[in-house]
């Protein structure tokens, strides 16, 4: 049982990060933008908003 929610855990960890290098990182890339439905416009306007997002959640889910 120790096994498994350490599997979850591993499993809910990744998660938050490929999320966190998506709004942070990734954000302009074309597929990323294809994901959140955003132009590239749109994209480059909000390109600090999604990096303050990225951080502030990832803070929140340490």
């Amino acid at each position: 049982m120790v096994a498994a929610g350490l599997v979850l855990a591993a499993l809910a960890s990744a998660l938050h990060v490929y999320i966190f290098v998506l709004e942070s990182v990734l954000w302009t890339a074309p597929r990323t933008r294809a994901t959140f439905g955003t132009s590239a416009e749109e994209a480059n306007a909000t390109k600090e908003l999604a990096f303050n997002q990225a951080s502030t959640t990832s803070s929140w889910r340490s």
